[in-house]
């Protein structure tokens, strides 16, 4: 796969299967971080960073941002260590 320029964080609704799953794993091999959102765990094996989330729960999507947050985070400070 090509690699992107500049990555960008997408999220990705439907990622445990199908056409999310196979979108998010595509989106992450050409260097994007890809987060995805599926109300259930992807099973197959996957790359990407996933959060278990019911889309029409109002109480799970209202704690979908910090979520999203956290993993941002994690992945900003990753990179920070992993610099020379």
């Amino acid at each position: 796969m090509k690699s992107v320029k500049k990555p960008l964080t997408i999220l990705v609704t439907g990622a445990s299967k199908g056409i999310g799953f196979d979108l998010a794993e595509r989106l992450q091999e050409q260097g994007h971080k890809v987060i995805g959102v599926a109300r259930s765990q992807p099973q197959k094996p996957y790359n990407f960073s996933f959060i278990a989330c019911d889309l029409t729960d109002n109480e799970a999507l209202s704690k979908l941002p910090d979520s999203i947050k956290k993993i941002r985070s994690e992945e900003h400070t990753s990179e920070l260590q992993s610099r020379p």
